[in-house]
């Protein structure tokens, strides 16, 4: 590890292997043509009760990355009249990276790898199947895992033709428990090491739910290193497999900042390990994990010591968010959800561009006040009360989207107003509208 340059007292670098950070933060200082990319995804894994706080119960929680997609890039949700909450009520951190985004007038684009619901605003659309729970040691077919990959990298290349840097974020419900499972696939001893968005993390219940998939996939550390795809197959989720695509294909042109802590790192292996097995040619010069400081602080893991075993590049974002106004922002300081939607990446972005910390809380309470609907100073409580689509078997109530032919999926929605924010339609990558590319 060597030692960083760079000194902030709101961004805190903890692991640069190849030195890396000062030449990224320069690039993302000057560029004006970046991409705020969320890819969003699921698993049965977030079904299991307690598992995961992206949602205040398993039937929420499938509808989770749909509802983040939509406050993203529209600036409120319409599969439901609610943003996500944890059990304990705490809003989506889809809220930060919502104020920032905006704030840094960065452009943004949606990718559905496989959710259970579909965003209902403009997005690619990579797949329509969540994978399994991981504990099945069938998470995916492996012919999936081969298509979004392959369509990640295609995607990658593109964009990377178009931008200055990427900024790749990520929801899926019980992603931790995924990275935690690839990561031993993989052959790395990370116990205890990975965070979750729970306050204290549940290492026993994840374990249990990784050595049962792992038992039951009838391979071996050797075949999954000789074979990452296969890993995620086995005990991945569809997010790993598109991000690792992308990131294959856009590294060697681009700078790219991964938005996420535990998940991100295990993608960041992922990509390492693929790159071993077929030489695909990574720039790791370009990678940089960006999270925050509650997950790199993490006391119930050691992500700074998983980076470190990696060898993986991290910086973490460290916001006062005992300033704000908000009850439900303060709670993060208490390690509730602590990262998602690419927030500790946007926090960064924003220290690294904008050196008034005052100024980056107004932002977000402003957002808050404004997703929220603050009425006379008392945060409402309607908007966490919305009806779910969910029948009470999980099983969705309302269609999905109907599915059209080919690699991508351009997905509209009849009444999003993007008129306040940047966001790329589908049909702007291509040149096509409203079919697959």
């Amino acid at each position: 590890m060597k030692d960083a340059e760079f000194s902030s007292p709101y961004i805190k670098v903890l692991n640069d292997p190849v030195g890396s950070f000062a030449r990224i933060r320069d690039t993302v200082r000057q560029a004006d043509n970046a991409l705020f990319l969320l890819c969003t995804g699921s698993t049965k894994t977030s079904d299991c009760e307690g598992i995961s706080a992206a949602g205040a119960s398993p039937g929420d929680r499938r509808l989770t990355p749909a509802l983040d997609a939509e406050a993203l890039l529209a600036g409120r949700t319409f599969s439901s009249e609610s943003l996500p909450v944890s059990p304990d009520g705490i809003a989506s951190p889809v809220v930060i990276s919502r104020a920032l985004v905006q704030h840094l007038e960065m452009q943004s684009l949606v990718v559905d790898a496989g959710c259970f619901a579909s965003p209902a605003v403009d997005c690619l659309r990579f797949a329509n199947s969540p994978a399994q729970c991981l504990s099945t040691g069938a998470a995916m077919e492996r012919a999936s895992v081969e298509s979004l990959f392959e369509k990640g990298i295609e995607l990658g290349k593109h964009l990377s033709l178009k931008h200055d840097f990427l900024v790749l974020a990520e929801c899926v419900p019980a992603g931790t428990t995924t990275a935690l499972a690839v990561l031993k696939a993989l052959g790395y001893e990370v116990d205890g090491m990975t965070s979750s968005s729970l306050p204290t993390t549940n290492h026993d219940q994840k374990l249990d739910l990784v050595r049962s998939g792992l038992a039951k996939s009838g391979f071996g550390t050797s075949d999954f290193i000789a074979d990452p795809l296969l890993a995620l197959a086995a005990v991945g989720d569809p997010v790993q497999a598109s991000l690792a695509g992308i990131v294959i294909g856009a590294s060697q042109r681009i700078p790219i900042l991964m938005g996420g802590g535990s998940q991100m790192l295990a993608i960041w292996a992922v990509v390492q390990r693929l790159n071993e097995a077929k030489r695909f040619g990574v720039a790791h010069e370009n990678l940089f994990v960006l999270t925050t400081k509650w997950v790199g602080f993490d006391p119930s893991a050691a992500v700074g010591k998983l980076a470190s075993l990696l060898g993986a590049p991290l910086a973490v974002a460290c916001p006062e968010f005992k300033n704000s106004k908000h009850v439900g922002l303060r709670a993060y300081e208490d390690g509730h959800v602590k990262e998602g939607a690419g927030a500790g990446a946007a926090l960064c972005l924003a220290f690294m561009k904008e050196p008034s910390h005052s100024l980056v809380m107004q932002t977000i309470d402003a957002e808050y006040d404004r997703l929220f609907n603050q009425v006379n100073g008392t945060e409402s409580r309607a908007l966490f009360e919305a009806p779910s689509m969910f029948a009470k078997d999980g099983s969705l109530s309302a269609p999905d989207a109907i599915l059209a032919h080919g690699s991508f999926a351009p997905q509209h929605s009849l009444n999003t107003d993007f008129r306040h924010q940047p966001a790329i339609r589908s049909a702007d990558l291509f040149g096509v509208s409203n079919r697959y590319i």
